[in-house]
């Protein structure tokens, strides 16, 4: 898969409402965008919706992205990297980077909005944690 259809496969999704264990496009939380993205392209990701949005939400979701993602460098920021970001101190949110456009935008599950949004990267940097890949990203 490239960075591209990555991109490409997430703003498909664009629009759909946002429902915590959501793993279709009738409804779908931050976890369920990168698990749709992954399963688009053949892979095999082990899911689990038995978390809430408090603790111990952070080790499943830090468990989740080691076991299925490849960590990447905080710089420089690519197209079609996934970015984990803190709500409150804890590490609470994931979307998908895109740089195809004037700024850096990214596509997430927004559950303030109830739906699936592509937003300026600006409204998230100050929160960013960590950056990976999805594995087999060429």
């Amino acid at each position: 898969m490239t960075r591209d259809e990555i991109v490409a496969e997430a703003r498909s999704y664009l629009e759909v409402h946002f429902k915590l264990h959501g793993r279709s496009r009738v409804g779908i939380d931050c976890i369920g965008l990168l698990i749709a993205v992954a399963k688009s392209f053949g892979q095999t990701i082990e899911d689990r919706v038995d978390y809430s949005r408090r603790s111990p939400f952070e080790v499943m979701l830090n468990k989740h992205l080691r076991a299925h993602c490849n960590p990447a460098p905080i710089t420089p920021i690519r197209h079609g990297q996934i970015l984990k970001f803190r709500q409150s101190q804890i590490p609470m949110h994931v979307g998908i980077l895109t740089m195809d456009g004037r700024v850096p935008t990214v596509i997430n599950a927004n559950l303030r909005k109830r739906k699936v949004v592509e937003e300026p990267l600006t409204e998230w940097k100050n929160l960013l944690m960590e950056i990976r890949e999805f594995k087999g990203v060429v």
